[in-house]
């Protein structure tokens, strides 16, 4: 259904077909606004958007310019409505001479964390509304004395509408933390340390594996290696030993710690942690101690042979 200037009415009888040419008048009575979307039920995680795309047609009545609201729709999730084209921030339409139909994309920005009414995984029904002058004064006057507002109220008012879902979902997301990522040690030693595994993300997650990218023929502890689940702003302590062959060169290495878990049957994406470690040659104590003992006697005999 759209609003025409004209339209043609063809009537097949007794073999015959005939053509009759209607013009129409819009009417007065009612300022009507349709509003649609394809996209009427989404998914958006937390601490994301999600973009509704709207299709408004005015159909009769006088009225050119309308409000856009959205009704019932948690505080903690704030919206927009935006000209798709120009980018502009709306809270009015205008419909000008001889244009009847009009894209809009209404934004929604969803909070960080959930809470008592933005639940994960339910979903959140709500409306997107156009109306004239005088429609949105009624609708006031319903808000105002206390009555919830539902989809027979918006219908006897006939404001435009149309009824949006959205299903807040939680993010994975995994923080590997440590104190110092460089380390010094001699040939012969090893480096251990402590990592944190936070959980910095909006969901649980599940089967956190930590393990080691070496230099060849190193070898690595990880204790524990697998963390069966993490809740949410959690952290855990993991201890990673690396440990060089017996006959590792002087010089840098640089070991990678890799994770990787699931959260909401998804694979989080992590970053991994480069460590940094320098080797130097190991110290030769007997060696050192022979040349200190060589100095001491060189010492005692320049003393006696220069007293003689």
């Amino acid at each position: 259904l759209k609003d025409v200037e004209n339209l043609d009415i063809n009537v097949f009888y007794s073999g015959r077909e005939e053509s009759t040419a209607v013009y129409l008048q819009k009417g007065i009575s009612a300022n009507l606004v349709t509003v649609n979307s394809a996209q009427f039920s989404q998914e958006a995680d937390l601490e994301s958007q999600a973009t509704f795309d709207l299709s408004l047609e005015k159909f009769s009545g006088e009225a050119n310019v309308f409000k856009l609201m959205v009704l019932n729709l948690p505080h903690q999730i704030t919206y927009e409505f935006v000209d798709p084209q120009t980018q502009a921030r709306l809270s009015q339409i205008k419909f000008t001479e001889g244009v009847t139909s009009m894209q809009l994309s209404l934004r929604l920005y969803l909070p960080k964390n959930a809470d008592a009414e933005v639940v994960m995984d339910q979903s959140i029904e709500f409306f997107a509304l156009a109306m004239d002058s005088t429609q949105e004064e009624q609708l006031r006057e319903v808000m105002e004395s206390g009555t919830k507002i539902t989809k027979e109220n918006i219908e006897d008012l006939r404001l435009g509408h149309v009824r949006l879902e959205l299903i807040p979902r939680g993010v994975g997301r995994i923080e590997v933390q440590a104190v110092n990522l460089y380390h010094e040690i001699k040939a012969g030693e090893n480096v251990k340390m402590d990592v944190r595994i936070r959980n910095s993300g909006t969901r649980r997650l599940n089967n956190i594996r930590i393990y080691t990218d070496l230099p060849i023929n190193w070898r690595s502890e990880v204790e524990p290696d697998l963390i069966p689940l993490l809740e949410q702003n959690k952290e855990d302590v993991v201890t990673i030993e690396f440990i060089p062959p017996l006959e590792v060169s002087v010089g840098d290495y640089e070991p990678r710690i890799r994770t990787e878990c699931i959260a909401d049957n998804r694979r989080v994406e992590s970053e991994d942690k480069i460590v940094r470690i320098h080797i130097s040659a190991k110290t030769n104590v007997v060696g050192i101690t022979l040349l200190i003992v060589l100095l001491i006697g060189l010492l005692v005999g320049i003393v006696i042979f220069g007293s003689q």
